[in-house]
């Protein structure tokens, strides 16, 4: 039975941020007094406050106001400004599970208030913070490492109220490393310190973790008493997450006891309760309570039917948290990953290519056996026609060789464009560090450049690996509808930190109902060359602009930048298949021309078209032309 875990981090979040708050302010007010304030101090906390209300609900705002105060920390030279800053944009990474990128925001943010305010709330609130993300992270140690300065840093600022959260934070790292005794001795502090103050939040969630901790040592009865006084302080504040977590535990509890009915009675409450409030994981939990229950009491069919519901939710939790996990390892062990598993798949890539030329020259050594055999066969019968024949075969033979050799070159081209200069990259940056030539925070600085290089090189190898198993098996296409926006997003968002540091926006005018009918997977392709194509050209501080029409014939996906554009002679040679075009880059960017060439082979397989409509010094309009089929 799972305990109840919860994001200490958000409570501590909040709560300290009531030490400048006191209640939670109307948006309108807050954007009125930044309007009229003239003080930096002033302008930080009210951006802090307004990015704390967009925090759960609209992330991007949140972390546009953390970066105004990176904006004000900078005009005005104030190092605790800009401090705050990378607190606020770790907790907008946070709150959207992107928990590597909040790390480094968070540690940015330690570093300088350690130096410049080593005895304040912003420090200790920073402190809790990082324990959270370590702890989502799996990185125990860290996290009751910088859980422990939480709390001494509380203490020191007489703020008990606050450490009760950090205790619980603290007791609940110990928990997962399955240390009881350490963990009750943590929580048994939190639950003093909650009763002393009467804070009403940690002392439900502090009687709940000592009956959970209590239980999980065998100590049945004690851990009862707890979880009655967890439901009656949870009912008090009407905690609807809480009396969930406290029935299922009763409900445990009583099961570990062997008594099926109140178990089951406890299993139910709990389903009632969960019918306002969703919450895939308690569900599952509450599902898998009834399938024991009913598996005691010999009813065979019920406990079939809530084991395959726990099962079947539990298969999509676990593949949503595979996915969020992959994607928040730490910055060191996410590129080390990456790498492996680029040189493991490019290691099978040419296995598959060498399996593919045996079984190519063991099918033409065959082929030259039949025809020798037919040649003699036929020899004093059709002498002329068996010439003939012959010659056809060899011409045949001749354009196979030559269309393998193509695709092998072609290939080797995508493996130079898409994979070899980003893995270059990174092996340069691990040796830079390896030799002690760049200190770690110059390299975690520095791989926050890479992040979306590494997603989009992961995707490009799932694309080429597809491409090879279309040119061999000659499966090309997977058309169906799907909603164009939300790919389009899929795809924007590998370039975002890359648009933002060349201050590029991105407009994107696409109906959120238009469809389109084509492979996924070739237009994720396109639109990943074409967007890139359009920000390496683009100026600074331009635009580009995605956008869907519709007519009686096609559906129509344009993408348009304001750059350097191309001449006639360039938009020839790529729209009839001519040598690779490689330009440098508005900011010296380069490339190796092969993206666009593959675009318009994979636009056309879907039996569409691709149009580009260009001038030099005025930028590029590209058209994608997709019939309309039902």
């Amino acid at each position: 039975m799972n305990i109840r875990h919860i994001s200490f981090f958000v409570f501590l979040f909040l709560f300290s941020n009531l030490i400048y708050t006191q209640q939670k302010a109307d948006i309108d007010s807050l954007h009125k007094a930044l309007a009229t304030t003239t003080k930096d101090t002033t302008q930080v906390r009210v951006c802090s406050r307004i990015a704390m209300s967009y925090m759960y609900n609209k992330q991007d705002s949140a972390e546009f106001y953390g970066k105004k105060i990176l904006s004000i920390a900078e005009s005005t030279h104030n190092k605790w400004a800009e401090g705050v800053g990378y607190t606020v944009i770790g907790t907008s990474y946070f709150t959207r599970s992107e928990f590597t990128q909040s790390l480094a925001y968070f540690l940015k943010a330690i570093n300088i208030l350690e130096q410049i305010q080593p005895h304040t709330l912003d420090l200790a609130r920073a402190y809790a913070q990082i324990t959270s993300a370590y702890a989502e992270l799996t990185d125990y140690k860290s996290g009751k490492e910088y859980g422990e300065k939480c709390i001494n840093l509380y203490n020191t600022l007489n703020e008990k109220k606050l450490a009760a959260g950090a205790y619980n934070n603290v007791g609940n790292l110990y928990e997962k490393q399955k240390k009881y005794d350490k963990a009750e001795t943590y929580y048994r502090k939190a639950l003093d310190i909650s009763r002393e103050h009467d804070i009403k939040f940690h002392l439900a969630l502090s009687y709940f973790n000592m009956g959970a901790i209590l239980s999980k040592q065998g100590r049945i009865a004690e851990s009862f008493a707890y979880i009655r006084q967890a439901t009656i302080s949870s009912r008090a504040i009407e905690d609807t997450e809480g009396m969930i977590y406290n029935y299922l535990e009763l409900g445990h509890l009583y099961l570990l006891q062997n008594k099926l009915d109140s178990a089951l009675l406890y299993a139910d409450s709990a389903s009632v309760v969960m019918q306002d409030y969703e919450n895939l994981k308690l569900l599952e939990d509450c599902y898998r309570m009834k399938s024991e229950v009913f598996e005691k009491k010999g009813n065979i069919d019920s406990a079939y039917v809530y084991f395959k519901k726990s099962t079947a939710l539990h298969d999509s939790l676990y593949n949503e948290f595979s996915q969020k996990l992959v994607y928040s390892l730490t910055t060191n062990q996410k590129i080390n990953s990456l790498q492996e598993q680029s040189l493991l798949r490019e290691q099978a890539l040419n296995q598959q290519i060498i399996k593919n030329q045996v079984l190519l020259i063991m099918g033409i050594c065959l082929l030259l056996v039949l025809l020798t055999l037919f040649f003699f066969n036929r020899q004093k019968i059709k002498h002329n026609n068996r010439l003939q024949a012959q010659n056809e075969q060899i011409e045949a033979q001749k354009e196979e060789l030559s269309l393998l050799n193509s695709n092998k070159d072609k290939l080797i081209s995508i493996m130079s464009h898409d994979l070899r200069s980003p893995i270059n990259q990174m092996k340069g940056l691990l040796s830079l560090l390896n030799n002690k030539l760049i200190s770690p925070e110059q390299f975690l600085a520095i791989t926050q450049k890479f992040n979306n290089q590494v997603d989009a090189l992961s995707d490009n190898l799932e694309n080429i690996l597809q491409w090879v198993h279309a040119q061999m098996r000659g499966k090309y296409l997977n058309k169906e509808h799907f909603m164009l926006v939300k790919v389009v997003e899929s795809v924007a968002k590998l370039y975002e930190q890359a648009l933002y540091q060349k201050n590029v926006h991105l407009k994107m005018l696409i109906p959120p109902d238009f469809k389109i009918f084509m492979d996924k997977e070739h237009l994720k392709l396109a639109l990943r060359n074409l967007i890139g194509n359009a920000l390496k050209f683009s100026h600074e501080n331009s635009e580009i602009v995605i956008e869907a029409l519709e007519n009686d014939r096609f559906y129509l996906v344009k993408i348009i930048d304001k750059g350097l554009g191309m001449s006639q002679e360039q938009v020839y040679k790529i729209l009839n298949n001519q040598e690779s075009i490689s330009t440098l880059g508005t900011l010296k960017e380069t490339g190796t021309g092969v993206g666009l060439k593959l675009t318009k082979e994979f636009i056309e397989k879907s039996k569409g078209k691709l149009d580009i409509e260009s001038e030099v010094g005025k930028g590029t309009c590209f058209t994608i032309f997709m019939p309309i089929e039902s």
